[in-house]
């Protein structure tokens, strides 16, 4: 990559060089992207909109295009050194990113494979960025905006892109494509009346945001709160003054550690108190009798959130239910409600269940029809086919009767079982222990008509058949083999 600089109007642009920083917000953008060239000939991505968006916004802009490694980390000292009195700090690191087992680097110009032990000299380290904004809880953002590396690219034990790592409390990280960011930013980030989280859910996946998201709160400066010289005790009187929840995390969000921090957090507990009061009494003004409640738990675990029991005792389980379902309905989830919500609850269980109910039709439908290509025949594989398929179906219980009717009717198998015939094998072997038995057994059989074939003591298969034959005819289960029995009534004719 060339190195490029250019210039901005108000914005200050340097590469590796020394930054005085008096402003009470500053932004800092590294970025070492090879389409910044596109970025300043037509604004594509946002870029430039980015730029004079933050410094229209109060920001101190400090820009550092394809340094190295070195020369961004001489910049980001150089802040860091200089930033006592600063107050708002974003980041937004742009580029190539790399990771190891132990953090994630932008890139620097000049990056040659870099690898698990080298990465250190050609990269800034996002853990080091993070470390630098944690000295400003609150206060602080890293928007992350990757761009494609090769993998071949980078040496052993590094990898593209960005992996994972612990966000230091009070640190707000963002990632996202660089247009998606730039934007974002723009847009979102340095808006006074934008809370960070809320703003990023509303991309569907575009911009990852993690660490601290306070609800309700941005990240900007409200309105004509620059300026004007307040110091904490001039803040907290403007906050006061106005008295909302707004106006004291507004104060706590400027100074967390403020003279009037624990005044802020009591006025906005009694703020969420109140709140809660009026919930209940709003509640108490539908006249909810239990089997009023009774139902409403009913909707609430037929939308799928649990009220841990439909009794119409509406305790924690009950309540906590209604706070999910309030606030994935976009309403204030204080676990009490409001007749607009009853009514929004009611229609969307009623359609829940109308959902169910047309399922269950077609599922009864299909059952119906299976069974009438299946059990419906009578035979014993159709009622198996069915009864596989729908085990607790419509007409199971018809089917296990049924097929406890076909078995029975199945004929009995006759002859010798295969334990009997084992037996008789074993048997056999005791009985006729050599040859000479066999050959007296053979002639015996041969006297008697039964026609062993050759009279030779190796008892084939021919042999097998007149003693089968002999055993018949005699009653003695015909297994084919000579038993005790069957040798006493062999030698004695009988």
């Amino acid at each position: 990559m060339k190195r490029m600089i250019f210039a901005v109007a108000a914005i200050a642009i340097s590469v590796g060089a020394p930054v005085m920083v008096n402003a009470k917000d500053v932004a800092v953008v590294l970025s070492n992207s090879d389409a910044r060239k596109d970025w300043y000939k037509r604004n594509a991505g946002g870029y430039l909109t980015l730029l004079q968006s933050l410094r229209g916004g109060g920001f101190d802009v400090v820009v550092s295009e394809n340094a190295s490694a070195a020369q961004a980390a001489q910049t980001v000292q150089s802040l860091w050194a200089a930033m006592d009195d600063t107050d708002r700090l974003l980041i937004v690191a742009n580029g190539p990113f790399a990771q190891s087992n132990t953090d994630t680097w932008l890139l620097g110009e000049g990056a040659i494979q870099p690898n698990a032990f080298s990465i250190g000299q050609q990269g800034t380290s996002v853990a080091a960025l993070l470390h630098l904004l944690a000295e400003r809880p609150g206060r602080a953002v890293l928007a992350l905006a990757p761009e494609p590396v090769r993998a071949r690219d980078l040496g052993r034990g590094v990898e593209p892109g960005i992996g994972a790592f612990a966000v230091p409390q009070g640190v707000t990280v963002l990632s996202g494509a660089p247009s998606d960011l730039f934007g974002f930013v723009t847009d979102s980030v340095i808006q006074p009346d934008t809370g960070l989280g809320l703003a990023a859910a509303a991309t569907r996946g575009k911009i990852e945001a993690q660490g601290f998201l306070p609800k309700g709160r941005s990240f900007a400066a409200l309105p004509g709160d620059r300026g004007l010289g307040f110091g904490d005790a001039g803040f907290w009187n403007a906050a006061s003054s106005i008295g909302t929840e707004e106006a004291y995390e507004a104060y706590l969000n400027r100074f967390p550690s403020g003279l009037f921090a624990p005044a802020a957090q009591e006025k906005l507990s009694a703020l969420e108190t109140a709140k809660a009061q009026q919930a209940r009494a709003a509640e108490a003004r539908l006249g909810l009798n239990k089997e009023d409640y009774r139902a409403l738990q009913a909707d609430l675990t037929a939308l799928g959130y649990d009220t841990r029991g439909i009794d119409g005792v509406f305790g924690r389980g009950s309540r906590a239910a209604l706070s999910r379902w309030q606030e994935e309905a976009g309403f204030v989830p204080s676990g009490y409600l409001t007749r607009t919500q009853l009514r929004v609850l009611q229609t969307e269980s009623a359609l829940i269940q109308q959902q169910r109910d047309r399922d269950l039709a077609a599922q009864r439908e299909a059952d119906e029809a299976y069974w009438r290509e299946t059990g419906a025949l009578g035979t014993k594989e159709g009622v198996e086919a069915y009864l596989k398929r729908y085990p607790e179906g419509v007409f199971a219980e018809d089917a296990k009767t049924l097929l406890d009717l076909l078995v029975a009717a199945e004929p009995k198998p006759t002859g010798p079982t295969e334990a009997q015939i084992n037996a008789a094998k074993a048997e056999e072997a005791k009985v006729l222990k050599n040859s000479l038995a066999r050959l007296l057994a053979e002639q015996r059989l041969a006297q008697l008509g039964f026609g062993p074939g050759a009279i030779d003591g190796r008892f084939d298969g021919n042999t097998r058949k007149a003693v089968a034959a002999f055993q018949a005819q005699r009653g003695i289960t015909a297994t084919g083999y000579v038993d005790s029995t069957t040798a006493s009534r062999l030698l004695s004719g009988n």
